[in-house]
């Protein structure tokens, strides 16, 4: 088993294998802060009013296409209940 280190040098004892894959997981799973990308915030509301609803056509069409055996979401609800309702429940979602 065989490793490099950050240089590109190649460690092939055993004991500086295992170190060079011990740095290069601490430094995978334990990144140093200024290594991370830091996603602000966003200031301003995002406005949805010049969003359109969505057509009983696209709806349909996006209930046909879920994929079955799937668990079901924070509602609670099987998307088997969803594609397999009546017109009505469809136009309600």
């Amino acid at each position: 088993m065989v490793c490099k280190d950050k240089d590109g040098n190649i460690l092939s004892k055993k004991k500086r294998t295992l170190e060079g894959w011990k740095k290069y997981f601490k430094q995978l799973l334990y990144p140093e802060p200024e290594n991370i990308n830091i996603v602000e915030k966003h200031e301003d509301p995002i406005n949805n009013s010049d969003l359109e609803e969505p057509t009983n056509e696209e709806i349909n069409e996006i209930i046909k296409n879920l994929k079955p055996n799937k668990a079901a979401g924070p509602d609670e609800m099987l998307l088997e209940f969803i594609k397999n309702a009546d017109l009505t429940l469809k136009q309600k979602i």
